[in-house]
């Protein structure tokens, strides 16, 4: 559909999906695409290469092409400063002493490759290396810069160092990098299937809960009765195996007065029209009462209210 003395340099991923009427979904959503038996990643820059063939530079290596893969990981990023943030790594000349112990490069070479398998320099390093990759994502940031319309707002306590925002969206390896696994703490994000995470680096208790969970992707000890009383009020249920005793239960009750926090991370539901689906964060939370035990009923304070729409979930 584009006019016939259009070129490249006459669209941005915005401008494009403004005058096509279309969403993040048409260029991200999950598979490849193909064309003329042509087989490419789901990004801008396939769908770039293929509209304007005559422009098309130097063929994408196998690698570049993985990398663009999974650019589509990043189309929830709403915050502001973690915009700045990566564009920053992305661009700036040289990468400055201590990066490994940055927590947003943590959380970017964790998006592509949340095992583990790029260190945090030799992962950016490895992004810089490729000008189509370093394209795809600028241009996925720029539109996200203005499309945004969350308010995001720092954390407090024992995570106030740590570059999550509540009403931000991450995905789980953004999450726990942001909250220090894989610096602050050993392991990287991948490796973390479930619900739950204790991460000592930061005194913080990360819990991530789906609201509609489907039987196909829960077993029946994972299906959490978990759910929003009201905009302040988060029901939630512990693992089957934690008791009112146990250590993590004592944790869990007594964590003001031990000076450690609870994070609550919240998705509608595991998987959406670009795959998996971001966690919102609701920020810090406050015991208030537990009832039952294997698994423990716990109700949570938030301290900050809810957004509306994901209560109305």
């Amino acid at each position: 559909h584009k006019p016939a003395d259009a070129t490249p340099r006459d669209y941005g991923l915005g401008s494009y999906l403004h005058a096509a009427e279309r969403s993040l979904a048409d260029i991200y959503g999950p598979g490849t695409r193909s064309l003329n038996s042509q087989k490419r990643s789901a990004s801008w820059s396939t769908l770039v290469d293929w509209a304007f063939p005559a422009d098309r530079g130097e063929p994408l290596s196998d690698t570049a092409d993985a990398l663009l893969r999974r650019v589509g990981t990043l189309t929830h990023i709403d915050d502001p400063e973690r915009i700045q943030a990566y564009r920053r790594l992305l661009t700036t000349p040289t990468l400055p002493t201590g990066i490994e112990k940055d927590l947003y490069a943590a959380m970017l070479v964790y998006s592509f490759w949340p095992a583990g398998e790029r260190n945090i320099r030799t992962g950016l390093d490895e992004l810089r290396s490729h000008a189509s990759v370093i394209e795809e994502q600028l241009h996925l940031l720029a539109f996200q810069e203005q499309s945004s319309r969350v308010r995001p707002e720092a954390l407090s306590g024992s995570v106030g160092d740590s570059p999550l925002r509540s009403h931000a969206r991450y995905s789980r390896e953004e999450l726990l990098a942001g909250l220090g696994l894989g610096t602050l703490d050993a392991g990287a994000p991948g490796s973390i299937r479930e619900g739950v995470k204790w991460l000592p680096g930061m005194n913080v208790d990360a819990l991530l809960v789906t609201l509609k969970k489907s039987e196909a992707d829960y077993s029946p000890t994972t299906m959490y009765r978990d759910y929003a009383i009201n905009q302040q009020l988060f029901h939630w249920e512990s693992q089957s195996t934690t008791s009112v005793e146990s250590p993590t239960g004592q944790r869990y009750i007594n964590h003001a007065s031990r000076g450690s926090s609870v994070v609550l991370f919240v998705r509608r539901a595991k998987t959406g029209d670009i795959g998996t689906e971001p966690y919102t964060c609701l920020g810090t939370a406050q015991f208030q009462q537990a009832t039952g035990s294997r698994p423990m009923q716990i109700v949570w304070r938030l301290d900050r209210t809810m957004p509306a729409d994901l209560f109305m979930e």
